[in-house]
């Protein structure tokens, strides 16, 4: 039987593995899996204390639902972290952490002092963290109800034709 290589996009690693990379983390495994990851360091440094990860969300008032990846405290501050296998940190990121965030918030009624976009290269292995201070997460919020509208507006079209 031949082995085939399989190209592992970010959705089916969290199909086939929805809460390895939280537990990658948790665990300290990330130097032997991602060699040249600097998780961990991230981790001791900014003092990352998980809470829960891989939680259903859903926004009654906006009627959207979700999976977050991460709650913890970052240097003792609440925190929702997100990882990413990918190429770059993206600006579309930034949109689903500010709508799960959020949506958090509606649902459970704690305040989060940012959001965490924690990145593994996929190619490379590298990490890297970008942090979004809520002031910008309620910007980027307001950007993803925009995209939200627009997509409910334009499925409605499409099935009026």
């Amino acid at each position: 039987m031949k082995l085939e290589k399989i190209k592992m996009t970010e959705k089916t690693f969290e199909e086939q593995f929805p809460s390895l990379k939280g537990w990658i983390i948790e665990n300290d495994l990330s130097p032997t899996l991602f060699p040249k990851s600097d998780s961990m360091n991230w981790v001791r440094t900014d003092k990352i204390k998980f809470i829960e990860s891989e939680k259903k969300i859903y926004s009654r008032l906006h009627r959207f639902a979700g999976t977050l990846d991460a709650v913890g405290t970052v240097n003792g501050k609440l925190a929702l972290i997100d990882f990413k296998t990918s190429t770059g940190i993206w600006d579309d990121y930034r949109l689903q952490v500010a709508a799960y965030l959020l949506a958090d918030e509606e649902d459970t009624m704690r305040h989060y002092d940012s959001a965490w976009i924690a990145r593994f290269d996929k190619e490379t292995g590298e990490f890297e963290t970008k942090q979004i201070p809520h002031e910008e997460v309620d910007k980027d919020f307001i950007a993803f109800c925009g995209a939200l509208k627009l997509k409910q507006r334009l499925l409605e079209l499409k099935r009026e034709k």
